[in-house]
């Protein structure tokens, strides 16, 4: 299965489709991200990333 990559999962609505995603998809194909991480279970019960979307220097490495 791809996966699905969500970015701004801290915001309301990007909470709530992670967890729904990965209820659906499972944790493993869910990648949640945002420009920080806090203790969420959004950032904490799946895999998530820092990543600053506009910055293309410094995410050259998802290229």
């Amino acid at each position: 299965m791809k996966k699905i990559l969500i970015t701004g999962c801290l915001g309301q609505i990007g909470s709530e489709l992670t967890t729904r995603l990965r209820e659906d998809y499972g944790t493993d194909n869910v990648v949640a991200t945002d420009l920080r991480k806090i203790d969420s279970p959004v950032c904490n019960e799946g895999i998530f990333e820092i990543l600053d979307v506009t910055d293309k220097q410094k995410n050259a490495r998802f290229s």
